[in-house]
């Protein structure tokens, strides 16, 4: 399944991670075995999303996403940019979940049949530390969602699988929400793009 689509003006917030590297090594993920209490919670998915926010700057400082085309290509799960510049960006990529703006609803990837099992497992992560924590907004498979929260909820599955990055894309009536792995760049010409 490809879905595909120009630049997108920013609408909130858009993208995370750190070129190069994850946010954290896979090793560094975090478990959160144990059950948090409310003021914990609060505190993990604020300090999520501004991970998500700080880094988001870097994106588009360092490479323009922006102001990118997009394309992903569930069959072989990559999410690829090109610049205004012709700089090719590419990433393995997640589905974190859709949301549908005419009825405000979402629906996690895990429960999506239209997403590859493969590109769904930064969302099973995050239905398991909703299970655990008792959030049924984590782990039931299709909820009422305002694109704040479905922010919110990439955020929360951005820090916990240690993504390198997070987007939105559009794709007809859809906002689908997805994150992605380590990006690699070649110049225009198909050369490594200079750092």
């Amino acid at each position: 399944m490809l879905l595909a689509g120009g630049a997108i003006a920013l609408s909130g917030l858009w993208a995370t991670g750190t070129f190069g590297q994850s946010a954290l090594a896979a090793a560094k993920r975090p478990s959160y075995r144990a059950k948090l209490s409310d003021a914990q919670l609060v505190d993990l998915f604020e300090r999520a999303q501004q991970e998500l926010k700080a880094t988001t700057a870097f994106h588009i400082g360092s490479w323009h996403m922006d102001t990118a085309s997009w394309a992903v290509d569930l069959d072989i799960g990559r999410i690829s940019f090109v610049t205004k510049t012709g700089t090719n960006v590419h990433a393995p990529v997640q589905v974190i979940g859709t949301r549908l703006k005419s009825d405000r609803t979402w629906l996690w990837a895990w429960d999506n049949p239209s997403i590859p099992s493969a590109c769904a497992a930064d969302t099973r992560r995050v239905r398991a530390f909703g299970t655990r924590q008792g959030i049924a907004a984590l782990s039931e498979a299709k909820i009422a969602a305002s694109e704040a929260d479905a922010w919110k909820y990439t955020a929360l599955a951005a820090h916990l699988a240690a993504a390198n990055g997070a987007y939105r894309g559009v794709a007809g009536k859809t906002e689908v929400f997805m994150t992605f792995g380590m990006v690699t760049m070649e110049g225009a010409s198909g050369a490594p793009a200079p750092e």
